[in-house]
């Protein structure tokens, strides 16, 4: 049988890994958070400002430009949410089953039952994680495109 000083080296390297897995995850919804706000500021300030949407609208060709940048800041703000509402994360084995196996007198290495559901929960947390990941994504470069339509639309009544 192998030495158990090794396996603690593994166990609490899985378990680094794992903290630090949730403090991405973690700074990945505060950066969503703060986004969403500034997606919904950007938003609030085109369309409140009648001054903007009166003359955007004068036009059909800025209107249509302008019609698709809000679409896709709404479509960014979307993603930002559906990237938030991701919450799911799997913390490792279930405590309550380890104490009830200890109580029953269950001969077993506990260090090597809980490194292994920690370490099947950072692989299933990683799943999760990209999946964030691709909102956030989205999030970005959708907004990147519905600022730079909406500019275009200002742009256009200018020229015209």
């Amino acid at each position: 049988m192998k030495d158990n000083k090794d396996f603690g080296i593994i166990s609490d390297e899985i378990k680094r890994q794992y903290e630090s897995q949730m403090k991405v995850d973690d700074s990945h919804d505060t950066k969503i958070g703060i986004s969403l706000g500034f997606i919904i500021l950007v938003l609030a300030q085109i369309t409140l400002s009648n001054e903007f949407t009166d003359l955007i609208l004068s036009r059909q060709s800025s209107m249509i430009i302008f019609s698709i940048g809000i679409l896709t800041l709404l479509y960014s703000g979307y993603s930002g949410i559906r990237a938030y509402f991701i919450r799911k994360y799997h913390l490792g084995p279930r405590i309550s089953d380890l104490i009830d196996q200890y109580k029953n007198g269950e001969e077993r290495d506990y260090d090597k039952v809980v490194s292994r559901g920690i370490y099947d929960a950072f692989i299933e947390n990683s799943i999760i994680s990209q999946n964030k990941a691709k909102y956030i994504k989205k999030m970005f470069i959708s907004f990147f495109v519905g600022f730079i339509f909406i500019i275009i639309s200002k742009i256009i009544t200018l020229v015209n």
